[in-house]
C-alpha cells in the first residue's frame, strides 16, 4: 500500500492492516516507545538535502549563516538539518507542508529548505542551489521494519524477500527506472522533471543501519523530549540470515 502521509501509514499500522512498513529512523523509535513491536530489518535509501534560493547565493553550509531554513519540526527533516549545521535553531522556520515549503523557497519567503528526494532534485532542476545532502555527511535516515510476530512466523519468506530486493538493487539502472515513470508519478507522486536526471544505478545491498546511526537518533529524540525510554541496538533490529 502507498500512503500520502506518515499519519495515514501509521494509522494503518496501528489498525493491524500492515505487517511491514517503510519509514524513517525516528519513526522506528516512536513505534517502539508507543508499544508497537516492530524490528528494523534493513536501512533504506532515504536521501534528504538542503537547497537554497539562487538569489541568496548559498552554495555551502557556511553560506547558510543567518539564513532562514524551512523545515518541519520534530521530523526527520529537522534531525537532518541539526546534523548538517551547528547552532541552527534560530534559523529554522516551521513549514510542515512540503509543497508550501517549496513555493515559499521559490518566492524567496525562506532562503533555504530541507527536502526529501526526489523533491530536492526537482527543486534544483527548477533553479535552486544544492547545499548539502544527508549522504554528504553520512547520516542514514531510512529503515524498513517488520512486525515481530510476522517475523516469527515468516522468517524464510523475509529472507527470500531480501534475496529478491538485493537482486533488484544490483540490476536496476536508469533505463529500467524510466520504465516505471508513469507508475511512480501516479502512485508515489514523483515530479515529472526528475526523470532522465536522477541517477539510479548500483544501489547498495541491503544491510542493517549501523549502531551509531540508531544511537544518534535516540540521543536527538531524548534531548528534544520526544521519547523517554532507552532502547538497546538489539531491541530495535532483527538480524536476517543472509548466508544465501
Amino acid at each position: 500500500s502507498v500512503f500520502k502521509s506518515a499519519g495515514d501509514r501509521d494509522a494503518a499500522l496501528q489498525a493491524g492492516a500492515l505487517d511491514a512498513v517503510s519509514a524513517d529512523i525516528l519513526a522506528a523509535y516512536f513505534y517502539k516507545e508507543g508499544g508497537l513491536d516492530l524490528k528494523i530489518t534493513s536501512a533504506t535509501d532515504i536521501l534528504c538535502m538542503i537547497v537554497a534560493n539562487p538569489i541568496v547565493n548559498v552554495k555551502s553550509v557556511d553560506d547558510l549563516n543567518q539564513k532562514t531554513i524551512g523545515i518541519s519540526y520534530n521530523t526527520i527533516m529537522e534531525y537532518f538539518v541539526d546534523a548538517a549545521i551547528n547552532d541552527v535553531n534560530d534559523q529554522k522556520v516551521s513549514v510542515p507542508a512540503i509543497p508550501v515549503r517549496i513555493e515559499m523557497l521559490k518566492a524567496g519567503e525562506i532562503d533555504a529548505a530541507a527536502l526529501p528526494e526526489p523533491l530536492g532534485t526537482s527543486a534544483i532542476i527548477d533553479g535552486a542551489n544544492k547545499v548539502i545532502t544527508s549522504s554528504d555527511i553520512g547520516v542514514n535516515l531510512g529503515v524498513l521494519l517488520f512486525k515481530q510476530d510476522f517475523i516469527n512466523d515468516n522468517k524464510s519468506l523475509i529472507e527470500n524477500f531480501y534475496l529478491a530486493l538485493d537482486e533488484v538493487n544490483e540490476n536496476i539502472d536508469n533505463e529500467k527506472f524510466l520504465e516505471y515513470e508513469d507508475e511512480l508519478i501516479e502512485k508515489l507522486l514523483f515530479p515529472k522533471n526528475v526523470f532522465g536526471v536522477m541517477d539510479i544505478k548500483n544501489l547498495n545491498k541491503t544491510s542493517l543501519p549501523e549502531q551509531e546511526d540508531l544511537i544518534s537518533a535516540q540521543i536527538w529524540l531524548k534531548e528534544k523530549g520526544l521519547i523517554e525510554k532507552t532502547f538497546e541496538y538489539d531491541d530495535m533490529v532483527y538480524h536476517i540470515d543472509k548466508s544465501y
